[in-house]
Formats: C-alpha cells, sequence, structure tokens
C-alpha cells in the first residue's frame, strides 16, 4: 500500500497537498503494522515537520502547503463536529458537507490573505463534484499505467475518466460564471492570526467537550 502511496506521488509531481497526504498515509499504515496506536495529530506533525525541514521556504512562500495543512486540520478536528446538522441528508452526505465546510473555514483566512477573494459557492461545488473525486483519481492512475504498456486498451478505459472531467469543468464553469461567486476581500496578516487562534480554541472546546461526553458515557 505505501508503495502504490508513493507511486502515485511521483506520478502526480510532488506537490505539496500530495506529499502531506502520502507522509501522512505511510504513517498511519505503518502504525497499524507494527501495532502502534495511529494518531492523527502525530502524523500532521511528523508530516510538516519533514516537509519543512526539506524545503523551508515552503513554510512561507508555498500558498499550497500552507492550505493543505489547515484544511486537513479542519476536516480531522472541526468537521466530526459539524456533522449533526446535516444528518438529515444522509451519512455520506453530511460527512462532505460538514468537510467542506470545515476545510472552508480554516482555510479562507490564508485563501482571503494570499489572493484577496473568498469564495461563495465551495459548499455547493463541493457537494456536486467531491463524491466522484475517489473515482477519478483511481480510473486516471489505471489508465496511465495501463497506457505504459497498451495505448489502445489505455484509450477505451479512459473514456469514463474523460466524463467525469467533462462534467467537473461544466460545474466549475457554470458556477464559476455565477455573479455572486465570490467576494473580494483582502485580510491582513495580523486579521488572519487572529481568526486563526479563535477557529483553533473552538476546536480545542469542541475536542473537550466530546471526550466529557465520552468518558460520561
Amino acid at each position: 500500500s505505501i508503495f502504490g502511496i508513493w507511486a502515485f506521488v511521483f506520478a502526480t509531481g510532488l506537490s505539496a497537498s500530495v506529499v502531506r497526504a502520502a507522509i501522512m498515509g505511510s504513517l498511519l499504515l505503518l502504525a497499524g503494522k507494527i501495532g502502534r496506536k495511529s494518531s492523527a495529530f502525530n502524523a500532521i506533525l511528523v508530516a510538516s515537520s519533514v516537509m519543512v525541514f526539506l524545503n523551508p521556504s515552503i513554510l512561507i512562500y508555498d500558498v499550497g502547503f500552507q492550505l493543505s495543512f489547515a484544511a486537513v486540520i479542519g476536516i480531522i478536528y472541526l468537521a466530526p463536529h459539524l456533522e449533526k446538522p446535516f444528518v438529515i441528508f444522509g451519512k455520506g452526505l453530511s460527512t462532505i458537507m460538514a468537510g467542506t465546510i470545515a476545510a472552508q473555514l480554516l482555510t479562507i483566512p490564508i485563501i482571503s490573505y494570499h489572493f484577496g477573494r473568498v469564495s461563495l459557492i465551495s459548499l455547493l461545488a463541493n457537494i456536486l463534484i467531491l463524491p466522484f473525486v475517489p473515482i477519478l483519481m483511481l480510473l486516471g492512475f489505471l489508465v496511465a499505467t495501463i497506457g505504459l504498456t497498451s495505448l489502445w486498451l489505455a484509450s477505451l478505459l479512459a473514456f469514463i475518466p474523460w466524463v467525469l472531467l467533462s462534467y467537473f469543468f461544466l460545474v466549475a464553469r457554470e458556477l464559476g460564471s455565477l455573479s455572486f461567486a465570490e467576494a473580494t476581500y483582502e485580510m491582513s496578516f495580523f486579521t488572519a492570526v487572529a481568526i486563526y487562534l479563535i477557529l483553533f480554541e473552538v476546536i480545542y472546546i469542541f475536542g473537550r467537550r466530546a471526550k466529557v461526553a465520552k468518558e460520561i458515557h
């Protein structure tokens, strides 16, 4: 599994978000293999430390690195506490909605600071696209692998990823063309830091409440 993860990493160009996910995934797999309890916090800490040690400049200059870690922190520590209001939509959709909102809350300050804009349609876009992303990634990787030996067979199998990609572009184009798709707001560095302090405090409070509730039950 680890070999497959890193083969995918090198095949996709070693972007910061993919390397982060690969390091975390590898650590979690190794923990299970040697009989240790996996820890998302330790995986995040090790992944970020290794990447910054190898390339210190990414901490400040690589926006993808910043967004990737902010998003995964939101998904792991905030999303589980946001699912309850969306359970009426079903487990799968509630997970997507809670994860999207959590990731957006943790990445908005970075996006606003670097790009001076905030998306207003990201929740809808993710609901329409995210369920199909794992399928597209798997099929795309298989097509690329098969293409090394048979371009004819790869061309046949590539039809499904092509359909999914066409759908992705359609959703992105149509939603992006809406007049209210984004808001212009350039957040200052100190405002971004203040918002993150508030968000981390909220995550800490949620975590403490969940821990107390678990101990009571």
